[in-house]
């Protein structure tokens, strides 16, 4: 039997091996940041210092944001950022700062990138991030979730996630709070716009229009 070489590979150029390092060191700190979060859930201080060093990584004037955000969500660190949140829910600053993080991994430079929020969606972000607005719905100071929402409304970008998303409670994750006893909670315009462009884009395909039809949300869209 006439035995089968192996092709010749070519070295890796020095600028190959640069960047080959140069993502491997990016990998180790982002893992070094994200494992230092999920140890000290409760250390607000520790994790305001951690998340806003994360933070870094998806914000300019980094050059790199969208690796970065690939690696971080790869890192298993959507996981991470709902871990503090949860344990977290009443801290505002904590919220807020991963709501930050959270939108930039999907939002590079405020702009919507569809193929970081397919990698999002792949690993359950949309669970998560429905997860901690419902929990933190139960507080009256909600214009702090509109990083959230943002996100909710990426995710309906998306057709193919829509009954995923209706699935997981996001109507209920963007209540439009019409409930006698949430009328004391109110919301600032962006909040609002970004909450009823939302639910626009969920009407769009059928099952989105008979869900909104079902839950009354025709009567709610003509008050507001």
């Amino acid at each position: 039997m006439e035995s089968k070489t192996l092709p010749n590979l070519k070295p890796l150029s020095k600028m190959q091996e640069m960047n080959l390092r140069s993502l491997k060191l990016k990998e180790e700190s982002i893992s070094t940041l994200l494992t230092t979060i999920k140890s000290n859930q409760k250390f607000a201080k520790l994790l305001i210092f951690t998340l806003n060093s994360l933070e870094g990584f998806v914000s300019p004037p980094n050059r790199e944001i969208r690796i970065n955000s690939s690696i971080i969500i790869n890192l298993n660190g959507l996981d991470v950022l709902h871990l503090i949140s949860v344990i977290n829910i009443n801290k505002d600053d904590i919220i807020s700062l991963a709501g930050d993080i959270f939108y930039k991994l999907i939002y590079i430079n405020d702009i919507f990138d569809k193929e970081l929020t397919k990698l999002f969606a792949e690993k359950n972000g949309h669970k998560l991030i429905i997860d901690i607005v419902l929990k933190r719905n139960k507080e009256k100071n909600n214009n702090i979730l509109l990083p959230y929402i943002k996100i909710i409304n990426g995710l309906t970008q998306i057709p193919q996630l829509i009954p995923t998303l209706i699935e997981n409670n996001i109507i209920d994750a963007i209540n439009l709070n019409l409930d006698e006893s949430e009328q004391n909670i109110t919301y600032d315009k962006i909040t609002l716009q970004t909450k009823l462009d939302t639910l626009k884009q969920i009407s769009t395909p059928k099952i989105g229009r008979d869900y909104l039809i079902k839950n009354n949300y025709a009567k709610k869209l003509l008050i507001h």
